[in-house]
């Protein structure tokens, strides 16, 4: 699915917005994921960029083994099967935080599985 420009510009905020938030807890987050512009991030996901490729892994600055994943799923209604693909990755790699940003809100299931 191709995404309107609307939708990329609204993507490359959300971006900027979760590296800022991820290096305030201290993860480490180099200055050109902050400072990347929108024709930069653009160049870097391609016109025909999905969500799914803006997955971000992040470690802690203090203990590398801290890490941090950051999803942006494709599907509108996100659910038990998206996470439990999420929840199978990071356990792969034991990861045990994550982030998930949506494009609408959790299938009604989901929040009963926490």
């Amino acid at each position: 699915m191709v995404l309107s420009e609307e939708e990329i510009n609204r993507l490359y905020r959300i971006r900027k917005t979760v590296m800022q938030m991820l290096r305030d807890r201290d993860y480490l987050v180099g200055d050109f994921e902050i400072k990347m512009s929108r024709e930069e991030f653009r160049r870097k996901y391609g016109e025909n960029m999905k969500r799914e490729d803006l997955v971000i892994n992040k470690s802690k600055k203090e203990k590398s083994s801290d890490q941090i994943y950051v999803f942006f799923p494709e599907e509108a209604k996100v659910g038990v099967k998206t996470l439990k693909t999420y929840t199978n990755r990071m356990n792969s790699e034991n990861v045990f935080r994550a982030i998930l940003v949506l494009s609408t809100e959790f299938n009604t299931i989901c929040p009963h599985l926490y």
